[in-house]
């Protein structure tokens, strides 16, 4: 009888862990990943390139800069994701907080996806000055140049900033040039 309880409590138990293994499990070894709930939708991108332009998953780390653009998907939703961040010299919590217009290009630390799902009615959520969200750096390797991590944040919608999109359960694990 108590055999027969502690399977059915084993059981039970991993029922409620479903949800968490549709996405890949965070790692560290420049797996070349990017995955999220947007929305509560699942999303996913992988393989990397050092570059800013096409498609994929792009990645930019130079002198604590961190810049990562996931676009395209391989799940539930249309959208992309990126977000950039200044002051990136190690391991730890980063704070998203809104973009900020720069001279040649932008500054600041800041999240933004952009919803695809409706091509003729595409919609931009960026974070704002409230800090709406963070970057966790877990792995900063310079000799091999593998970044990862985890990330968060809720973001307002751009023509109407009175609408929210969240993205959540984020991580991130690739290898920069």
């Amino acid at each position: 009888m108590y055999r027969l309880l502690l399977l059915t409590l084993l059981a039970t138990s991993s029922l409620g862990c479903e949800e968490e293994e549709d996405l890949p499990k965070p790692t560290q070894t420049g797996a070349g990943i990017m995955a999220a709930r947007i929305g509560g939708k699942l999303w996913e991108r992988s393989s990397s390139s050092n570059s800013l332009i096409g498609s994929g998953l792009r990645v930019l780390y130079t002198d604590g800069y961190f810049s990562i653009i996931g676009s395209g998907d391989k799940r539930e939703i249309d959208a992309s994701i990126q977000f950039q961040m200044t002051d990136v010299y190690r391991p730890g919590v980063y704070t998203l907080r809104e973009r900020l217009p720069g001279i040649f290009s932008d500054a600041g630390s800041y999240g933004r996806v952009n919803d695809l799902s409706e091509r003729n009615n595409a919609r931009s959520y960026e974070t704002t000055a409230a800090g709406t969200g963070t970057v966790t750096i877990t792995k900063l390797d310079t000799q091999n140049k593998i970044i990862s991590g985890t990330f968060f944040f809720r973001a307002a919608n751009l023509n109407n900033p009175s609408e929210f999109m969240e993205v959540t359960d984020g991580r991130f694990d690739v290898k920069y040039d």
